[in-house]
């Protein structure tokens, strides 16, 4: 048979379970603060900059990049919507590909829809 907790043992439990709710609660304010630091950041940034996934479809872009490119980008493949091509750009594999491969970091030049240069730095965030 299983026993009861004692008023006490429950008491110290509740004390407990508060304690674990208000950390969480402040662990959710500072993370919350966080990204409003980090995309105010962004936002302050002229240059346009996107994410992509392996897939090299773009899962994220600053509003400077979607007022460039459209802001239907978010989901395109980037090679679409920066180059207008139907394949990842050569040589292939394309500098985003290469560092998802080898986690580097890789940069260079390149003009991006016949418009304007980039410097393009790739680095794999894990």
């Amino acid at each position: 048979m299983v026993r009861k907790p004692t008023y006490e043992e429950l008491e110290k439990r509740v004390r407990e379970l508060e304690k674990e709710a208000l950390e969480r609660e402040r662990a959710v304010e500072t993370l919350l603060e966080s990204n409003e630091k980090l995309d105010a950041m962004l936002r302050s940034i002229g240059d346009h900059m996107s994410m992509m996934d392996k897939d090299l479809n773009i899962i994220w872009a600053n509003e400077t990049a979607k007022k460039i490119f459209g802001n239907q980008i978010i989901g395109k493949k980037c090679y679409e919507a920066y180059h207008r091509r139907k394949e990842p750009c050569e040589p292939y594999p394309c500098l985003t590909l290469q560092t998802f491969q080898d986690g580097k970091v890789h940069e260079h030049d390149t003009q991006v829809c016949y418009q304007c240069f980039i410097i393009v730095i790739i680095t794999d965030f894990k």
